[in-house]
């Protein structure tokens, strides 16, 4: 039971109180990258924070002395010889949401993951119909009216613009969409999102972290953003503007006028200051903290006793 409380506290606390001071932080919108890597580290801890938790109810008590190897060793002996804590109602609560958990995770990675491939392959199909390839190899052009521009993932992801954004903006502006959408593309920013789709939806829309593919997207779109030259960069915040209220794209895409509108052309005019060298350091910290706040936790007993057999050995 010590070691289920103990896991149910790391959990508690990451999809707490970690959860909102990250949601309300300003330095991830200074480094996207880190910021979505925080956010990621968060949900997959937390995740398996819960997991652990059901494990340790299922194999019961383990002695004072035990190790995470210790504990591994004793989940893996409970599932090969079926030797559950007395089967008691408390292990198999343990067991069944271990499992639950598990199963739910993986059943919508695939049932996911197969719909978004249909989606975007359906896309991709539709593009070579009705688009119109250009001399850059990457670029198709939508004959529809309505200004867009999006990029679409996959084994050669193209990026899509519409007649209606050549008619809408500059020549300028176009260059820094297109480069913005490239960014995307370059950073696989749709498997950073699908990822937080899939543990997201671990949560059933509960707990700090049901909005955490919303900020991983908004801190993808200022990933995007700062590809794009720091000269060239209200030029694409009135692209931003310009397209805003009239955009439209397909499920799956990632596109130009994603995010906070508001929040991300005020940062692409205004400029932001980077993270400093330390601050960085201190995030890369923060995330490789959060991954290892299981294992560390898992070593309290082992350390307490230690501590209590040498200030007391006798």
């Amino acid at each position: 039971m010590s070691a289920a409380l103990l896991f149910l506290g790391v959990a508690a606390v990451l999809a707490g109180p970690m959860a909102r001071g990250l949601s309300r932080a300003s330095w991830p919108s200074r480094a996207p990258s880190l910021g979505m890597a925080a956010w990621l580290s968060l949900q997959f801890t937390t995740l398996l924070s819960i997991v652990l938790v059901g494990l340790s109810l299922l194999v019961g008590d383990l002695p004072h002395e035990w190790t995470p190897i210790a504990f591994f060793h004793a989940c893996a002996d409970a599932v090969q010889h079926h030797s559950w804590q007395g089967n008691t109602p408390l292990a198999w609560m343990g067991g069944t949401l271990a499992l639950a958990m598990s199963a739910r995770v993986v059943g919508v990675l695939l049932f996911r993951g197969a719909r978004r491939r249909r989606e975007l392959g359906k896309h991709h199909a539709l593009l070579r119909l009705v688009g119109s390839p250009t001399i850059q190899s990457d670029l198709v052009i939508l004959d529809h009216p309505m200004p867009a521009a999006y990029c679409i993932p996959g084994r050669r992801g193209v990026v899509v613009i519409s007649e209606g954004a050549l008619g809408l903006l500059s020549p300028s502006q176009i260059a820094q969409v297109l480069a913005h959408e490239r960014a995307h593309l370059r950073a696989r920013h749709h498997r950073v999102l699908f990822l937080a789709d899939v543990l997201a939806s671990a949560f059933f829309g509960r707990f700090g972290l049901a909005n955490a593919r919303m900020h991983v997207a908004q801190l993808a779109e200022l990933h995007a953003d700062d590809a794009v030259p720091a000269p060239e960069r209200p030029a694409l915040a009135e692209a931003v503007v310009a397209m805003a209220s009239r955009d439209h794209h397909p499920l799956g895409a990632l596109a130009a006028t994603g995010g906070a509108t508001a929040a991300r052309v005020l940062r692409l005019t205004a400029g932001t200051r980077p993270l400093s060298g330390v601050q960085r350091a201190a995030a890369r910290s923060l995330v490789a903290a959060t991954l290892a706040m299981p294992a560390v936790v898992g070593f309290i007993p082992m350390a307490t006793r230690a501590l209590l057999d040498y200030c007391f050995p006798y």
